[in-house]
C-alpha cells in the first residue's frame, strides 16, 4: 500500500458519496484514510494532506446533517484530488 493506493481510495470514497451515498455510511472508512496521514502509523501518505482536507476525511457526521456543508467540503476535497 502507498500513496497511489491511498488516492485511489479517497477518490473512490468521494464518487460514492456525490453519487449519494451518505457519508455516514462510509464514516469509517474515511477514518481510516484520515488515519494514514498521522506519523506514528506502520505506513503512512509521504505528502502534505492540507488540514481542510483531514477536515473532510474526520467530518463524515457532518455531512450527514448538512448538506450546504457537505457540498463546500465535497468542492474542497475534489479540488485537492484533481489539482
Amino acid at each position: 500500500m502507498g500513496d497511489a493506493w491511498w488516492k485511489r481510495q479517497f477518490s473512490r470514497l468521494l464518487s460514492l458519496e456525490q453519487a449519494g451515498r451518505d457519508p455516514k455510511k462510509l464514516e469509517n472508512r474515511y477514518l481510516l484514510l484520515a488515519s494514514r496521514t498521522w506519523g506514528d502509523r506502520r505506513w503512512t501518505v509521504s505528502f502534505k494532506v492540507p488540514q481542510d482536507v483531514y477536515h473532510f476525511l474526520d467530518d463524515a457526521d457532518v455531512r450527514a446533517k448538512d448538506q450546504g456543508y457537505a457540498e463546500r467540503q465535497r468542492q474542497v476535497a475534489s479540488e485537492w484530488l484533481n489539482g
